[in-house]
């Protein structure tokens, strides 16, 4: 088991500095992480149905969604206090 570990990191080391080592534009699907931020300088992301370009490695993509994740959660937050607000507008109007 420990041979192959070791064959595949040096396989994804070496298939890291191939890619690097050239110009063209390639695809690359992976779940190894750090393999990713190694060969990556755009992300192209499927969310929601929509396609996503970021640009930067997938740590710089990680930290980019998550960012507007949270400010998805705030404005919805802020939708949802307004709302409120209104209703409580209301139901204080129709006490009187």
């Amino acid at each position: 088991m420990n041979q192959l570990i070791i064959w595949d990191r040096t396989s994804r080391k070496q298939v890291a500095e191939y890619l690097n080592g050239h110009d063209q534009g390639y695809i690359v699907v992976s779940h190894d992480r750090d393999f990713l931020n190694q060969v990556t300088d755009h992300i192209l992301a499927i969310e929601n149905t929509a396609i996503h370009l970021y640009q930067g490695n997938y740590s710089t993509y990680e930290v980019t969604r998550k960012k507007g994740e949270m400010i998805l959660i705030v404005k919805k937050i802020k939708s949802l206090l307004k709302k409120l607000n209104q209703e409580k507008v209301q139901f204080h109007n129709w006490a009187a």
